[in-house]
C-alpha cells in the first residue's frame, strides 16, 4: 500500500506543517514497478499501470484547537504545496477529517469522533481498493545496492 502517515501527540499546525514535510519526502522518491507474472501469464513492465499517488496523513491524540477541524486546520491545510497534502487525519479526542484537493482547494469533511477509528479504518481501506493492485515490487531495482 502507498500511504504515508505521522504520528504526533497533538493536531495543530506545527505537526501539519511536519507531517507535510515527511509526506513530500516520501512522494519524492523515485518509485519503480516490475513486470508481474500469475498462472495467466506475464504482464510486460511496459504495460503495468503507474504508481498512483502516495497517500499521506497525520494520527494524534488530541487538537490544539478550539474547533478541532475548523479553520485553523483549514488554514494550515492551504499552506502546504502538492507534494505536501495531507489526505486524511486523525485525533483520537476529536475525530477523523479528509481532504479533498479535486476543486483546487482543500475541501475538509468531518466524521464524528466517537466514530474516529472506524472512520479512518474503513475510509483507507474504501480508498485502497479503489486504486486497485498494487504494482509488483521490482527486487531487481533494490538489490542494486547489493552489488559490490
Amino acid at each position: 500500500m502507498a500511504q504515508f502517515s505521522v504520528a504526533k501527540q497533538t493536531l495543530n499546525r506545527e505537526n501539519i506543517v511536519y507531517a507535510g514535510k515527511k509526506a513530500q519526502s516520501v512522494r519524492l522518491l523515485r518509485r519503480t514497478a516490475a513486470e508481474i507474472v500469475d498462472a495467466r501469464g506475464k504482464v510486460e513492465k511496459n504495460k503495468v499501470k503507474k504508481p498512483f499517488r502516495i497517500t499521506a496523513g497525520i494520527a494524534t491524540y488530541k487538537s490544539s484547537w478550539d474547533e478541532p477541524f475548523g479553520d485553523p486546520l483549514k488554514n494550515a491545510l492551504k499552506t502546504l504545496t502538492k507534494n505536501q497534502q495531507l489526505d486524511f487525519g486523525m485525533s483520537v479526542d476529536d475525530g477523523y477529517f479528509e481532504v479533498d484537493y479535486k476543486t483546487g482547494k482543500s475541501v475538509v469533511t468531518e466524521f464524528m469522533k466517537t466514530r474516529a477509528l472506524a472512520a479512518l479504518l474503513i475510509r483507507l481501506l474504501a480508498h485502497f481498493q479503489r486504486l486497485g493492485t498494487v504494482s509488483a515490487i521490482d527486487y531487481d531495482e533494490y538489490s542494486k545496492i547489493l552489488e559490490p
